[in-house]
């Protein structure tokens, strides 16, 4: 299961809501638990789909594809470090320490090689 990140989730939760799909289809397609995917429709004030309403309220436009991991070694480490990263004023920070790009991926590739996961980045950035 992944985790959500609101930045990316949210339009394709609301999208798939639109179209009538239950907390637990949405969160088959999404590859999250059904309590992440009610608890953020909630927070979103999405409410219940109507079922009174037909099926001709969908919307035209296919379902969004789910989208492949990132390439972005920055973006793979915030998404391995989860709320030890911050960003203030276009520093990044770790733990609350003001840390390098190079540092960051170095500390989330000594994580995710713990978690028993591939390592990423340039060859210098690797444990």
């Amino acid at each position: 299961m992944t985790r959500y990140f609101p930045d990316t989730h949210d339009a394709i939760l609301r999208h798939l809501f639109q179209c009538r799909m239950s907390d637990e289809q949405i969160a088959e397609r999404m590859g999250l638990g059904w309590q992440t995917i009610r608890r953020n429709r909630e927070r979103l004030g999405l409410g219940m789909p109507n079922k009174r309403e037909t099926h001709s309220n969908r919307p035209e436009e296919p379902l969004p594809r789910i989208t492949p991991e990132p390439t972005n070694p920055i973006l793979i480490a915030r998404q391995t470090l989860g709320k030890r990263v911050t960003e203030s004023n276009g520093c990044y920070l770790l733990d609350r320490t003001p840390t390098s790009a190079p540092d960051l991926v170095r500390e989330a590739n000594r994580v995710r090689l713990k978690l028993g996961r591939e390592q990423f980045g340039p060859e210098a950035w690797r444990v």
